[in-house]
């Protein structure tokens, strides 16, 4: 079980908790769905266990030696989602092990780094999270992974019952069940779903390898009428506390070494989902330059080399164009009325069309002429999938970098300052 932790110093104590599910209902026995028992059959069991020596609790007694209610056993049938994951994570893991065995000796730390990768996800295999404020739980989720939590109904849930609860203690009256009848909270083995949220919220990154390795809380940036401390009246940032011992505290502290780590570690994320297209460009004009003086010859050869597959690839699509064509037929001859009628509506729209184009000819005409694109730089942008990565990775990169200031910023003005304390003392 790893906990991430949180002393907020509005709002109290969050948690966020990674574990299997046999660690969850230890932790939120609510954590599995109330069973539906018809009225028969609860008679039917109450009489079947009266029989049997049996409480009405269902656990069963020694002198009986009877099994525990299937409901009771923590073997229950797992999620698809979860399930999914786990196959995911244990192929993964088995993946890794299998090229760990596979390096020589000569390369024991990349044998070593896949071993600890290994060893990490399966430690992460089965895992499901719970996000919890003050001992309750706020949200459950089938297994780690990035998104978002809100916490709007939930903080204006606490709100709205200490109220209550204050104008029932001065009235002399305890809360009815209409009052709770409305809470956000989660019902017993009700799993929710990671989705954009508004402010206040908690942001949750995940890994590939199945676990959470950063987590923040986003206030709303407003002052609140609560006590904080240090003159702390804004909902700012704050970052959660990783577990002890963990792969997300060692990943913290290096960020924390360098700041530079911080802003390029997602830039050199997104450039690797594109790394081998980057690298196609860049080393096929030099490979094209070395063989340059014998180019003809070499795509001679390659095409001598791959003559009967080019063969058999132009003969499969002759005979796909033979099958397809009485299909062809059949669709021109159905979209003929179509293609007359978008002809003749265009026709009609086409007097409009040369108006509005002479008209932004005749305004264009007071800007001064763009320069033309290097070859270079049209040719990338007609290929958004080589940069689009790398633009998405400098923007989390900066945005992390961001949020980590503020973070960091509103750490250290609700810490308390030591000369303060020795003032005090």
């Amino acid at each position: 079980m790893q906990i991430w932790t949180l002393e907020h110093p509005i709002h109290g104590h969050f948690e966020i908790v990674e574990a299997p599910a046999v660690e969850m209902r230890k932790l939120d026995p609510e954590w599995d769905a109330v069973p539906d028992v018809s009225p028969a059959d609860e008679t039917s069991n109450e009489a079947l266990d009266s029989k049997k020596g049996i409480p009405e609790t269902g656990v069963a007694t020694p002198e009986t030696g009877t099994d525990i209610p299937e409901v009771a056993k923590e073997t229950s049938n797992p999620n698809k989602e979860t399930e999914d994951q786990r196959v995911a994570l244990k192929n993964l893991a088995d993946r890794f092990e299998r090229w760990s065995n596979r390096l020589p000796r000569q390369l024991n730390p990349v044998k070593e780094r896949l071993s600890e990768y290994t060893e990490r996800i399966r430690s992460n295999v089965g895992n499901q999270v719970a996000i919890r404020l003050n001992g309750r739980t706020l949200a459950r989720y089938y297994r780690p992974r990035s998104g978002t939590c809100g916490l709007r109904a939930f903080l204006l849930e606490g709100e709205a019952s200490a109220a209550d609860g204050q104008a029932h203690s001065n009235d002399g009256q305890a809360p009815t069940d209409s009052d709770t009848s409305s809470s956000p909270f989660p019902a017993p083995g009700e799993f929710a779903q990671l989705s954009p949220a508004r402010k206040p919220k908690i942001t949750l990154e995940a890994s590939p390898f199945g676990d959470i390795i950063s987590a923040y809380y986003v206030g709303s940036g407003q002052s609140t009428n609560k006590p904080a401390t240090r003159n702390q009246s804004a909902d700012d940032i704050f970052e959660f506390t990783a577990p002890p011992n963990s792969y997300a505290e060692k990943r913290l502290r290096m960020l924390e070494s360098s700041p530079l780590k911080r802003l390029f570690l997602p830039i050199l994320i997104g450039l690797s989902k594109v790394g081998w297209a980057w690298f196609a460009v860049l080393f096929f004009p030099i490979v094209k330059a070395v063989l340059e003086p014998v180019w003809d010859s070499v795509k001679l050869y390659v095409s001598w080399l791959f003559f009967p597959l080019a063969w058999l690839w132009t003969k499969f699509w002759w005979l796909i164009g033979k099958i397809w064509w009485p299909i062809g037929w059949l669709l021109r001859k159905i979209w003929w009325p179509i293609g007359w009628l978008l002809d003749t509506l265009g026709s009609l729209l086409k007097p409009l069309k040369d108006a509005v184009v002479q008209f932004f000819a005749w305004l264009s005409s007071f800007f001064p002429p763009l320069p033309d694109l290097p070859d270079w730089l049209a040719w990338l942008v007609g290929h958004p999938k080589l940069w689009l990565p790398v633009v998405t990775g400098i923007a989390f990169g900066i945005l992390s970098f961001i949020r980590y200031r503020r973070a960091r910023r509103t750490r250290n003005s609700t810490q308390p300052n030591p000369e303060q304390q020795q003032i005090g003392e």
